[in-house]
This record gives structure tokens, C-alpha cells and sequence, in this order.
């Protein structure tokens, strides 16, 4: 279970750091002339901030840290899908490639997801709940992870209206958005799990905490773009090419 949990926290550390190095690459490409971008700094630093918290899970793993439940590994795999599908986006926008891809309607597969989602998540929430139950938990240790699974799962949220909104003004959904869409939700059940079954250490649990202004930076840089109160020359989110196109923000409520 070990190596599960260390090569799975591998996976997920490199897509988060890769995304974060991307997304900075943009940043200093485009910043000299669209100036600075709240928004993509902001997801800069929480996304290396996930990144570092799975590298030292892998380290710890690998290193013979005691992996007090198989549930990791189950939250684990649930948060690498929709990470790995928007970090090949953006790797292939950077290649010079399309980097998004539009989904017309509502596909069948589309219907399904947030119903298979919500099964898996319950499930794991009746099993760490279980675990918790049996265990316990150090709250010393949890409170950031609590405050993280808070902000991660508010995020998601409003990019999951933004993709409703999106959908509305065009008849159709962003591939790479709907995976933005769902990484956050993601993110939050493997913060909540890990924290939950005992799996944060000390050095783990000073990486949360630093991680808790760079969630909350990104949460309201999120929220005040949602509300059209920051202008901001990232703001599609992260969606697609950094320059005007005839397609509206996914924060668009009209076309």
C-alpha cells in the first residue's frame, strides 16, 4: 500500500507542479505587457503548494512512513484524473498545440459524471467518516487541512457555475475548463482524506499551513472574478490561449 500511495503522490505531485511551472511560464511571458495577473499568481502559488504537500506524502511513503489507510490511495487516484487531463491541455497549449477542446451539448458521458462523482465521493465519505469514528483524529493537525478542504471545495464550486453560465452563452462545454472544474472538488476529498485517516506528519502539516493564505488569495481572487469586480487579463480562467477571442469568458452569463 506503501508504494501505491508513494508512486500515486508522485503522479499527482509532478501535474501540480507542472501546471504550477506553466502557468508561471505565462505569467513572465505575457506580464511584461498585460501587466500583473492576481489570478494566475495566485493559482501559481496554491498549485506549488499542492505539489510540494504530495512530494513529501511520496517521500514519506517511499521512506517507510506508516500509511494508516487504504483510503488514500482511493482519493488519491480520484484526484490525478482531472489534474492530468487539464496539465496535458496546457502542456500541448504550450507545445503550440490547441490546449482546450469544445464540447457541443450535453454529451452522455457528461450526464454521468456528476452522478458517478457524488457515488464515489459518498462512499469515501461513509469510509472516512468510519475511520474517524474508530481512530480518531489529532485536530492539532487537521485545522489547516480543514480550512483547505473548505476553500478547495468553494472553488470548485464557482468553477462549476462558471461552466453552467458557459454552457448557457454557448451551447456547449471547455474540455480544459470542466477539468479545472473538477480538479478543486478533487483536491479537497484527498486534503480531507489524508487528514482524516491520519496520513499529516509535522513537516506535512507546516506545508498546509503555509498553503492556507495561497488557497484564500486564490479563493478571492476567484470569487471577485466571478463577480466581475477584478479585472483581470487571465481571467478565462487559464482557459485556452492568453489573447482575446471571439469566445466569451466561462464567467460569461450572456454571448
Amino acid at each position: 500500500m506503501s508504494l501505491a500511495v508513494g508512486w500515486l503522490s508522485v503522479g499527482a505531485a509532478l501535474a501540480y507542479l507542472a501546471l504550477a511551472g506553466l502557468v508561471g511560464m505565462e505569467l513572465v511571458r505575457f506580464g511584461s505587457r498585460r501587466g500583473f495577473s492576481q489570478f494566475g499568481t495566485a493559482f501559481v502559488l496554491m498549485a506549488g503548494a499542492i505539489g510540494v504537500h504530495h512530494v513529501l506524502e511520496g517521500v514519506n511513503a517511499f521512506g517507510g512512513g506508516a500509511v494508516t489507510s487504504s483510503l488514500i490511495v482511493d482519493a488519491l487516484v480520484i484526484g490525478l484524473l482531472p489534474a492530468a487531463v487539464f496539465v496535458a491541455l496546457r502542456a500541448e497549449l504550450a507545445l503550440g498545440g490547441r490546449g482546450d477542446r469544445f464540447l457541443a451539448g450535453t454529451p452522455w458521458w457528461l450526464r454521468a459524471v456528476p452522478w458517478v462523482g457524488t457515488f464515489a465521493g459518498g462512499v469515501l465519505a461513509a469510509a472516512v467518516a468510519d475511520h474517524v469514528a474508530r481512530h480518531g483524529v489529532a485536530l492539532w493537525k487537521t485545522w489547516p487541512s480543514i480550512v483547505l478542504t473548505i476553500a478547495y471545495a468553494a472553488a470548485g464550486l464557482l468553477f462549476v457555475r462558471a461552466q453552467t453560465a458557459r454552457r448557457e452563452a454557448t451551447g456547449g462545454f471547455s474540455v480544459s475548463g470542466l477539468a479545472l472544474a473538477a480538479m478543486f472538488p478533487t483536491c479537497a476529498v484527498m486534503q480531507a482524506t489524508t487528514a482524516a485517516t491520519g496520513g499529516v506528519d509535522v513537516t506535512l502539516f507546516l506545508v498546509d499551513v503555509a498553503t492556507v493564505p495561497a488557497s484564500a488569495w486564490f479563493l478571492l481572487s476567484t470569487l471577485r472574478l466571478h463577480r466581475s469586480v477584478l479585472r483581470d487579463w487571465n481571467r478565462r480562467p487559464l482557459v485556452g490561449r492568453p489573447r482575446p477571442t471571439k469566445r466569451p469568458s466561462p464567467w460569461a452569463t450572456r454571448a
